[in-house]
């Protein structure tokens, strides 16, 4: 019997794949909603959804790139208190990054449709110190961003 699997099955495979399984076994994942048996029209089905999630990917994946260009040409800067002798009073954290990118995108470079979340700013601990640092942004599974951020003293 010939399936189409409908979820993620431990030991027989993963969403969308079709996979050649025993009756009984295929009987169990029909019953139970994890699979549809692969008629023509399923696989036809299948190949149309497959070829528009492509598409789809390729159209986000664009837009991460075209977003990319954007951020590596932004700079944005953060004025921090300082004591006397230089160290500085705070730091600048993710979230600070991302409530000044959000707004950076939407004042300047007119783009409403694109939002950074702090989970996808790259930054091992808040930056304590003065001067120019580069911050990696993930904005898609294989596309990454540099942004620079200055912090100085106020």
């Amino acid at each position: 019997m010939q399936i189409i699997l409908q979820e993620d099955v431990k030991g027989t495979g993963k969403k969308g794949d079709i996979i050649k399984v025993k009756d009984g076994h295929g009987r169990f994942l029909v019953n139970s909603k994890k699979a549809i048996i692969a008629t023509p029209q399923a696989l036809k089905q299948i190949q149309d959804k497959a070829g528009s999630e492509a598409h789809r990917h390729e159209n986000a994946k664009n837009d991460a790139l075209t977003l990319k260009g954007q951020i590596e040409k932004t700079t944005l800067k953060f004025t921090l208190k300082s004591g006397k002798d230089g160290k500085v009073f705070g730091s600048v954290t993710s979230a600070d990054i991302e409530k000044e990118i959000n707004a950076k995108l939407q004042s300047d470079l007119n783009n409403n449709t694109a939002k950074i979340d702090k989970k996808d700013i790259v930054l091992k601990e808040p930056i304590k110190f003065f001067g120019t640092h580069i911050v990696d942004i993930k904005l898609f599974a294989s596309v990454t961003a540099k942004l620079n951020v200055e912090v100085v003293s106020e």
